[in-house]
């Protein structure tokens, strides 16, 4: 039987919402068929993870075209979109062949050139943000510890002054397709701040770039929403307590887009040339097995390169967690809700005490 036009109407505006959904988790625990289209959306939605996993490594599948929507708002606007469009130009996850190829390995140079640096940093950097919990009665994770966390791990990682992130902490957004003039014309604002900063890099400012548009909010909103999980489940433990697993719980990035470069079948559906393919990759996430977890970082030739550094800082931070012995919970949680590509806490408040003696 199939579902009422109302039902469908619903089930479509879930999917737009679906990685805020507070449910999401339940949706994915009752199975949903392993892949479809979905008419408002425009595209295939694929929930399975085996199946997923198969696109993964798909020599068919490439990258989205991720400048289509400024283009198409350049040309209705009579604005034009310069920086933007330069950036999708060197995004590997935007790119296909030839060019996806060299435009990950420069990325993959711009990790390895600073990783060391990075890794060395990360106790300081944890222990000194985390410095708060220690002390006070009421602590909100995203604006006190987590964003400068992360504002100072980027800025470490493109070599900048961790205050200068601020001017341009929004570019993650430009993965954004729900967009609208008035926004698309603050973040071509702010890639062109960020080109102009990264500029005196020279041959590594693009791979820079994406190295910020990637990173920034993909770790905001894994390790923000993976303590948000935790301590919500935990409520009024000491943080000691917790046994943190070695993989994060939540993840920032809920899905990935790919499109058809060439069209065919798989289990029985055709997909044609130029078809988006929507991954739901939060499917990983919610296995109890920490190896299937792991998969959220993606496979074959796409997967995350910046994978082992998400892993190092979460490791970090759970092991200054699990040195703090004040008992915590949750006082407020709310997710950024006019955001439709990352899954990230706008505010995450909790109470810390101990017990009376």
């Amino acid at each position: 039987m199939g579902l009422s036009l109302r039902s469908r109407e619903i089930f479509a505006l879930n999917l737009l919402t679906l990685h805020r959904a507070e449910d999401r988790r339940a949706y994915f625990a009752a199975g949903p068929k392993p892949i479809f289209f979905d008419d408002a959306l425009r595209c295939w939605i694929v929930t399975d993870p085996e199946l997923a996993e198969r696109l993964f490594q798909h020599p068919n599948m490439g990258g989205p075209d991720c400048a289509s929507a400024y283009e198409t708002l350049q040309r209705q606007s009579g604005i034009a979109f310069p920086n933007l469009l330069h950036a999708f130009r060197h995004i590997p996850l935007c790119l296909n062949d030839v060019a996806h190829r060299e435009a990950r390995r420069c990325v993959a140079e711009a990790i390895a050139d600073r990783r060391n640096l990075v890794s060395s940093a990360l106790p300081q950097l944890v222990s000194r943000r985390f410095g708060p919990l220690g002390v006070a009665d009421e602590v909100d994770l995203m604006g006190q510890v987590l964003l400068p966390l992360i504002d100072e791990v980027m800025a470490l990682l493109i070599g900048i002054d961790a205050e200068v992130v601020d001017r341009f902490r929004r570019v993650p957004g430009i993965l954004d397709r729900m967009i609208g003039l008035r926004r698309g014309k603050q973040l071509e604002a702010e890639v062109a701040v960020a080109r102009s900063i990264l500029g005196d890099k020279r041959e590594n400012a693009d791979p820079l770039l994406t190295l910020m548009t990637l990173g920034h909010d993909a770790l905001l909103g894994t390790i923000g929403e993976s303590l948000h999980h935790l301590i919500a489940t935990h409520p009024g433990q000491p943080l000691s307590s917790i046994a943190y697993p070695p993989v994060p719980v939540e993840t920032g990035v809920p899905y990935i887009e790919r499109a058809v470069k060439q069209a065919f079948s798989i289990d029985g559906i055709f997909l044609d040339r130029g078809d988006r393919v929507r991954i739901l990759i939060q499917a990983f996430v919610y296995s109890d097995s920490p190896q299937d977890r792991l998969r959220m970082f993606g496979g074959g030739p796409r997967a995350c390169i910046g994978r082992q550094l998400s892993l190092d800082l979460w490791g970090q931070v759970t092991a200054e967690l699990a040195q703090i012995r004040r008992r915590a919970e949750i006082v407020k949680h709310a997710l950024r809700t006019d955001d439709y590509v990352w899954t990230c806490p706008s505010e995450l408040r909790i109470r810390l005490y101990v017990d009376d003696v």
